[in-house]
């Protein structure tokens, strides 16, 4: 199956790293390649190091990149050990720096994975193709861990209905895969509460599974807390969230940076996209962008 990707708020990016147009960059989100190609195409003297954690990205990012040669260098890697990257490709500091936090459109479209409640799948959800898969966590766990996992990571009211029900399931042997599990979870709703809003009963559960899998505030925690190191004097950091347990980690961390050091918030709200891009992308929706920038020399 196609599948159309669409880089979010790229526009708005590429005014933002206009500042350096001949600079370094890093791009710690590769998915389907979508921004660095455009940073490549639009700053003709620009490299790009790029990363992503799924060898499956960065085979596909490789040859997507492959026209622009040396200018282009892709690892498989998660984005919180940019230190160990950057020291891989030799390189003390860059010019811009790039993390989109949103789901692969690949990803989401290969039912195998297990990422979509809209697909039939089984019970993966890693980011990389090794490590603990859903299923292997469900049978190591319980109520109350679920709970605190749907809670933290999802934000989830019902938490301690919805892990009740999913290792209920479980245990009989009748959750088998994401189809099951997205059943189970919106048999926790009411009628009424399901006609309430537009996300499926679903959303926030897989969202908090999938970050449970693949510790994903964890690497952002790492990233935050080493990336404006790397930052050239005059470079920005750009983060784009979409759900608010990401953005208010940007949020708080960027304002400790611009407290402690010779750094700014070039962004006091957060860039949203605009409603002709809403309609082109829907899945663009809940993005917010905010950019760090380190003060020039």
């Amino acid at each position: 199956m196609a599948v159309e990707h669409i880089p979010v708020l790229l526009q708005e990016i590429l005014q933002t790293f206009s500042i350096a147009p001949q600079g370094l960059f890093f791009d710690g989100t590769l998915g389907g390649g979508g921004h660095a190609e455009a940073i490549l195409k639009k700053f003709k003297e620009a490299m790009v190091i790029g990363v992503d954690r799924d060898l499956e990205a960065v085979r596909r990012v490789e040859e997507r990149l492959a026209p622009f040669k040396n200018r282009a260098r892709v690892f498989c890697s998660a984005f919180g050990s940019l230190k160990d990257v950057l020291r891989s490709a030799g390189v003390k500091t860059v010019d811009g720096m790039l993390l989109d936090l949103g789901m692969s459109s690949y990803q989401l479209a290969d039912a195998e994975r297990g990422f979509s409640f809209q697909q039939t799948g089984p019970l993966d959800m890693r980011m990389e193709r090794e490590g603990e898969t859903l299923k292997s966590r469900l049978g190591n766990t319980n109520v109350a861990e679920l709970a605190s996992v749907l809670r933290s990571f999802g934000e989830e009211r019902l938490a301690n209905k919805i892990a009740r029900a999913i290792l209920n399931a479980f245990h009989q042997g009748v959750l088998l895969n994401t189809k099951n599990l997205a059943d189970v979870v919106s048999g926790c709703f009411s009628a009424h509460e399901k006609n309430q809003g537009r996300l499926h009963p679903a959303t926030r559960t897989f969202q908090a599974l999938r970050i449970w899998i693949n510790q994903e505030l964890d690497q952002l925690e790492r990233f935050l807390n080493t990336a404006p190191s790397f930052l050239s004097p005059g470079g920005q950091c750009v983060i784009l969230s979409y759900h608010s347990l990401e953005d208010r980690m940007v949020k708080k961390s960027f304002k400790r940076w611009e407290c402690e050091r010779d750094f700014s918030i070039l962004t006091k709200k957060p860039v949203v996209p605009s409603a002709e891009e809403i309609e082109k992308n829907p899945r663009a929706r809940s993005a917010k962008m905010r950019v760090l920038e380190r003060k020039a020399a």
